[in-house]
């Protein structure tokens, strides 16, 4: 349509009128009669009608392939037949791609064929839909102030990023568990506390900053397996840190996605595990695929932490406006990266904060009877523990697993997602850890009630 448009030199908003104009008629909420009458009109208040009309009826126009209203039923039934699975009343989300099919014809029209309207003739027009564009929507705020609920004195809105949030974690409560993997035994397979993933985050952000060839806003590939929260974590945060771009990739096993991903970003350097690093070298090898020689690759599993003798020994953070990229599916299978920006997250960790801060507290008393340990930080009464099994690479796994339970100062238990599966094991992990949120999805749900439905709930 925007091709369409530059050759008529007619408004685009105009078009997307006829366009919506002729959906009415197909749908039966208008008549021929009357369709043609509010087509006139509306061609007449921004140009000539004729040009128009012998432009439509030349059979180049968006009109032609749609003059017979069954033609979309058709193609909507040749779409079910290929595997689509597109339902009539689905159609109208479509009706872009097949009342449109000049956006994908190729070549252009001459203008031997089209009288063209003059440009200066829609100036005034042009000028009046200046900046009536819908711009973004501001976020969402809130009608009252948000502190940290382990210090009520800090307001939360004094941070204008994460990392920033997580070096403030790591001076209230550095000995406090930040993220526990768990197995499908309820047994702890690994656990970090907030102190040792700020000092290895540092550790990575150092290694970055101190390679010259990266600057601030640069893009870093992190390739890392669903079970290795722990380490995707450090490398995520040394990246805010250091100013970089964060690009997490959880489908590297599809090499073609992985160069589109990496050529698109133009990345500079992955980081990953040993383990994950052999797996990928070995796949590269069988596949016959070498890998692009300007691309590093590091391992963050066997790297130390930063520990300075002084506060004024650690360097002030850089964090770029972008956070990380995301990259996701659209509904019909293209590869589409999301850019996420440091105040996106904080905006909307202020809401996810606000939404559970004011969710009323249980009224029952701690029945923790064991003294409190200063080397050891015990649950009490107001720790909020999050329980998941969910991604924690992408979408709501990583905001609510990774960025909301830090910069709340909250501590995440990950188990698998077999570990569902398993009766009994789900109630025996949020029973164990005090669970204050459970993050699932329906599918998991559906498996862990109808498991207790019938009568397997004892682990």
């Amino acid at each position: 349509m925007s091709e369409l448009s530059s050759q008529l030199q007619i408004p685009h908003i105009v078009f997307e009128q006829l366009e919506t104009l002729k959906k009415e008629l197909e749908e039966g909420e208008i008549t021929q009669k009357g369709y043609e009458k509010r087509k006139k009109k509306l061609l007449e208040k921004y140009g000539e009608y004729e040009e128009f009309d012998e432009y439509r009826n030349s059979g180049n126009g968006i009109f032609q392939a749609n003059e017979n209203p069954n033609k979309s039923q058709s193609l909507i039934a040749k779409d079910n037949r290929n595997g689509l699975n597109i339902k009539q009343k689905d159609e109208q989300s479509y009706n872009h791609v097949y009342l449109n099919p000049y956006r994908y014809r190729s070549g252009t029209l001459s203008y031997d064929q089209i009288s063209c309207i003059s440009e200066e003739k829609y100036s005034s027009i042009w000028a009046e839909q200046a900046g009536k564009q819908q711009l973004p929507f501001k976020p969402r705020g809130i009608p009252f102030s948000v502190y940290d609920q382990y210090n009520p004195s800090i307001l939360m809105t004094r941070f204008n990023d994460i990392a920033s949030v997580l070096r403030y974690r790591n001076k209230e409560s550095p000995r406090k568990k930040v993220l526990i993997v768990a197995n499908d035994k309820t047994k702890e397979v690994t656990k970090i506390t907030y102190n040792k993933l700020t000092s290895h985050a540092e550790k990575i952000a150092l290694m970055i900053r101190n390679k010259p060839e990266l600057l601030q806003g640069d893009r870093v590939a992190l390739i890392y397996r669903a079970s290795e929260i722990i380490d995707f974590t450090i490398s995520l945060f040394g990246c805010f840190i250091s100013g970089m771009v964060a690009v997490p990739i959880n489908n590297h096993d599809n090499f073609e996605e992985l160069n589109e991903i990496l050529t698109s970003t133009q990345c500079r350097i992955v980081l990953t595990t040993q383990t994950t690093l052999k797996n990928f070298q070995k796949d590269l090898m069988n596949k016959n695929i070498q890998w692009p020689s300007n691309i590093e690759t590091w391992t963050t599993d066997n790297v130390g932490g930063f520990y300075p003798k002084k506060d004024g020994d650690i360097p002030p953070l850089r964090t770029d406006d972008l956070a990380y990229i995301e990259y996701s599916h659209s509904p019909i299978g293209e590869l589409r990266g999301v850019v996420i920006s440091h105040r996106a997250i904080m905006n909307q960790m202020t809401c996810l904060n606000a939404i559970v801060s004011t969710v009323p507290k249980s009224s029952k008393k701690n029945h923790n009877s064991k003294k409190n340990n200063s080397k050891k930080h015990i649950l009490t009464r107001n720790d909020q523990v999050i329980i998941t099994y969910l991604d924690p690479r992408q979408t709501i796994g990583l905001i609510f697993s990774i960025l909301f339970s830090i910069y709340n100062g909250d501590t995440t238990v990950w188990c698998p997602q077999r570990a569902i599966l398993v009766p009994g094991l789900w109630a025996t992990l949020i029973t164990k850890y005090k669970a204050t949120i459970i993050l699932a999805d329906y599918p998991g749900l559906k498996t862990v009630t109808f498991n207790y439905q019938d009568g397997n709930f004892f682990f």
